[in-house]
Parts: structure tokens; sequence; C-alpha cells
């Protein structure tokens, strides 16, 4: 750029990335070439903020640019009193940067209590707030007749229903029946609102929100064993399936360990630790091990031994004896 009685200017354009920059000037010669010696200026950081929260459209809660989610999936939490989760947000601009540090984000819930003086983004757009459980404790009517979507007033709003839909999980196959008088949707499950206001594709003023679940789960309430089979020749096996789950047919919280122990055959697996937020069934197979060839091998019965080690309880059933035969 030529100057103009010893001054060139330059316009920076803040394009679609936050973040500091900084702008070199130098001395060429007609070429374009540096000058030697080198002649040359650098300015002080130019700091480039990122836009306000945003949602490409109001009537589509996918193109929000605010996720929500917590940890763990599953607490103890039916009927106990401030057991918690860690709720964290994500919140980010037009361009998918972190939205400026220190935008609020409003939390609330469903059943239980979820702080929000902690509620403001840092510099990553990331905010963290806590869950404690408590009443009131989630039911299938409270997870959707609690709050609802939040941009129902927006002037481009035009859902059927201003309900946000769900569905809650059903862990335990539809066997226990809930609180509406089904054996679909479980009781036990929280819905957690995070929403923060920003703009939309049209620059109108909007709320930008996302919404994640957490299970209450309770004391062991059902515990069955079933058994494939009860008689094994040598190198058969038997299906044993257990199903374990609280009184609303939740899961058992994470970090539980499940062992199986038989006296006599070979276990497909003796030890496990539950996932997040967990499963309701599980399965072994015990196989007839004898070898009919040597003399020393006898005809023998077990049973498959199977205990739980929880925070939802602590509990022991065992299977239908297993006779392991020789032919």
């Amino acid at each position: 750029m030529p100057t103009l009685n010893g001054r060139a200017q330059v316009s920076l354009n803040s394009g679609i990335r936050s973040g500091a920059v900084r702008i070199l000037a130098q001395v060429t010669d007609e070429n374009g070439a540096p000058i030697i010696p080198e002649v040359r200026a650098v300015s002080t950081e130019i700091i480039i903020f990122a836009g306000p929260p945003f949602i490409e459209d109001v009537n589509d809660p996918g193109t929000s640019h605010l996720s929500v989610g917590v940890e763990p999936l599953n607490v103890y939490g039916w009927n106990v009193v401030n057991n918690t989760a860690t709720v964290v947000v994500v919140v980010g601009d037009k361009f998918n940067n972190p939205v400026p540090s220190g935008t609020a984000v409003y939390f609330t819930t469903t059943s239980g209590v979820v702080s929000t003086f902690q509620g403001f983004t840092d510099e990553e757009g990331v905010a963290t707030v806590t869950i404690h459980t408590g009443q009131p404790y989630p039911t299938i009517t409270r997870f959707y007749n609690t709050f609802f979507d939040p941009n129902e007033n927006h002037p481009d709003f035009n859902q059927p229903t201003n309900v946000i839909p769900g569905p809650i999980p059903d862990f335990e196959g539809s066997e226990i029946l809930n609180s509406i008088g089904d054996f679909g949707e479980n009781d036990g499950v929280t819905r957690i609102l995070a929403v923060t206001e920003g703009v939309d594709a049209n620059g109108r003023s909007a709320r930008i929100w996302s919404v994640t679940n957490l299970v209450f789960s309770g004391i062991i309430f059902v515990f069955d064993v079933t058994t494939s089979d009860t008689e094994l020749s040598p190198g058969e096996s038997a299906l044993i399936d257990f199903k374990i789950y609280d009184e609303n047919g939740n899961p058992i919280v994470p970090g539980s360990e499940i062992t199986v122990g038989a006296s006599a055959g070979v276990l497909s697996w003796g030890s496990l630790t539950t996932g997040d937020p967990g499963v309701t069934r599980y399965q072994v197979l015990l196989t007839n091990n004898l070898d009919p060839t040597d003399p020393d091998a006898r005809e023998t019965a077990t049973a498959v031994t199977i205990t739980v080690n929880s925070e939802n309880g602590n509990v022991i059933q065992s299977s239908e004896t297993i006779n392991l035969r020789l032919n």
C-alpha cells in the first residue's frame, strides 16, 4: 500500500473467529521486498469478541448453539436427599466461537434443586453447576409439565404445542406400572433445562436452550433370575438371565459391582462394573466342562450365585440348580 504524505492505513475485518490479533506494518521497495535495514512495526493486540448466543431456528431446538449434559447420568436419588451430579453447559455464537466470558446461563429442573450462582460461562464458553437430589421427586407428569419451550412467545414460533417432547426412557421394557397408569415411560427421570438470552438467524432476540435427563434411581426392587436349562451334557451351556431395577424400572447406579460364581462348570464372566446410566438385564453362560474320558470325572450339580454391591442395595440371588452330566 503506497503512502500519502507519509501515511498509510488499512482496515481489519473481524471475520468469523474470535481471539486476539496484531497487525504488522513493514516498509518495502517498489518491488514489494523489505528494505534493508528493515523498518517495521507491530500494533498492540486487537481483541475480536465472540457474538451473542445463537439459535438458527426457534422451531428447531437442534439448531441451538447451546449444549447441556450431566455426569453421572444416574444417581441414587429416589427419595434420597442431597446426592449430586454435575451439570455442564457449552454455549457458542453464530460462528461456533465460545460466547464472551461471563455470559449468564439460567438452569432449572423438574425435580430436586439445581444451583445457579455459578451459572456464568468461562473463556471457553463453559458453565458448570450442581444438581442435588430431593423433593419434588421426578414423575412423568413433572417431566412434561414443569417448564415449556422457552421460545413459545417468539413471533416466529409455530409449533403445535409448547411442551418440550420426550421420550422418557423405558429401561426395564414395560414391566412396571407407572404413575400415569401405563407400562411405557418410567417415573424417576428428571429433566434439566439450561437457557440464555441470544439471537436467531434473523437477528431477533431469542432464547438459546437445551435439555438433558438425569435418573433418580432408588433401592433395588426387582432382582429376578431365570435359567434356560438345568440338565447339561459335556460342552453344553445354560443361559442365566437376570434383571435388576428399582421400583420405577430404572437401573442401578454406575460403578455398582456384580459378581457371579458357581462351584462347578465354567462361567462366561466373573464380575463387571455397571455403566452409566446402566441397564436392567444381564446374562451369563455356565458351560459343562466335564470330560467323559476322564476316569476321575464325576457328575455334579451347581447353582450360579449373583452378588450385587451397589449404592442401591447389596443383594444376593441364586439360579436354579444345574446338573452337569457325563453323557
